[in-house]
C-alpha cells in the first residue's frame, strides 16, 4: 500500500516483529537518489543479506519502474531506474517505438511481427499508457505513481467485453495486444 507525501513516497508494510504488526517506511527523494547508486550489499556471518528496509523499498520501486519502461521499449527511462548490471542482463537494443490507440487510451511501446503458416501476420504489441510512459520518462516516481493511479481508476470504467484482438491490461498502465492481419499481396 502506498500514498503520496510531500517529500517522497510513504510505504506501509505488515511486520510481525513489530508490536502493533505494522512497520512504516518513509522515503524521501534523497533516499531514492541514494538507492540509484551502486552500494555494497553485506552478508551476515550466517550468509543472509543485510539490507535496510528503506533501501529495499527504494530499490524495489526503482526496479518496478525500470522494468515497466523496459517492457514498453523506453530504453532511456529504463536506464534512469535500472542499475547497470540489470541493463546489461536485459541487453535491449534501441528499437522503433509505436503508438496504438484503443478504448483504454493511447499506448506507446514496441511491436513484434511474426508470419504465420496461414498467410497472416501475428502482431504482439507490448506497451504502456502514454501518460505512464511520460511519467517514466520524467524519472520521477511520484509522477509515475500518480498517473498509474489515474489510469487504474479510469481502466475499470471500460466495458469488460471490449476486444482489440486479444489483450491483457494491468493497473500499472501496461498492455499486451495480440492480433493478426493479412500479409500484403
Amino acid at each position: 500500500m502506498h500514498s503520496q507525501r510531500a517529500q517522497g513516497v510513504h510505504y506501509l508494510a505488515v511486520d510481525p516483529d513489530e508490536e502493533d504488526g505494522v512497520d512504516t517506511v518513509e522515503l524521501t527523494n534523497n533516499d531514492l537518489a541514494r538507492a540509484r547508486e551502486p552500494s555494497a550489499i553485506t552478508r551476515t556471518p550466517t550468509g543472509t543479506l543485510e539490507l535496510a528496509a528503506g533501501e529495499t523499498v527504494a530499490r524495489s520501486l526503482l526496479l518496478g519502474a525500470g522494468t515497466l519502461a523496459d517492457y514498453a521499449g523506453n530504453n532511456e527511462a529504463a536506464a534512469m531506474f535500472l542499475p547497470p548490471p540489470t541493463q546489461r542482463r536485459l541487453g535491449r537494443r534501441p528499437g522503433t517505438r509505436v503508438t496504438r490507440e484503443n478504448a483504454y487510451g493511447v499506448f506507446r511501446g514496441v511491436e513484434y511481427q511474426f508470419p504465420t503458416p496461414g498467410g497472416s501476420i501475428l502482431r504482439a504489441f507490448m506497451g504502456v499508457s502514454n501518460a505512464v510512459d511520460n511519467g517514466l520518462s520524467s524519472g520521477n516516481l511520484d509522477e509515475v505513481s500518480a498517473v498509474q493511479r489515474n489510469f487504474s481508476a479510469r481502466r475499470h470504467e471500460i466495458p469488460q467485453d471490449y476486444a482489440d484482438g486479444v489483450s491483457a491490461i494491468s493497473d500499472d498502465g501496461a498492455i499486451l495486444i495480440l492480433d493478426t492481419s493479412e500479409l500484403p499481396r
